[in-house]
């Protein structure tokens, strides 16, 4: 069993451990909107919504539900190196992909990446990716 808050929290541990990040007090939505929520590697992760998962393999006495996950981070991008500090960010995307690829069933939940969108603002200061999984789970 569990909760949706300790599936956000064992999230938030997880990319809190690769080297440089940090987690800012915005929420995914609310990222980049103002210009103090964007720190380099400063991530934020929200639970985008839930909802029942299929009727197979269901026991009576128990829901078993699917959250949508987004991650978000921010990389700086530096003018005399852009080429190179794009291909920076999009490895430190595959290190949050490949650490939240492994399964939690010591926290009761398993996760599944589902796809990427990454976004440059108008100052090209820095790349903003979202990665977004589905963690599967009983409450």
């Amino acid at each position: 069993m569990t909760t949706l808050a300790q599936v956000r929290s064992a999230i938030i541990g997880k990319v809190d451990a690769l080297t440089g990040f940090r987690e800012v007090p915005y929420p995914v939505e609310y990222f980049g909107r103002a210009q103090n929520s964007i720190a380099h590697l400063g991530f934020s992760v929200s639970l985008t919504g839930t909802e029942a998962q299929g009727e197979r393999q269901r026991r009576a006495d128990q829901v078993y539900l699917q959250t949508d996950v987004a991650v978000i981070f921010a990389h700086r991008l530096r003018p005399h190196d852009l080429s190179d500090d794009i291909n920076t960010a999009h490895g430190k995307e595959t290190d949050i992909i490949q650490t939240l690829l492994g399964t939690y069933t010591q926290k009761g939940f398993t996760i599944r990446y589902n796809r990427s969108q990454r976004r440059y603002p108008d100052s090209l200061e820095y790349i903003i990716t979202e990665i977004n999984f589905t963690a599967q789970h009983t409450p």
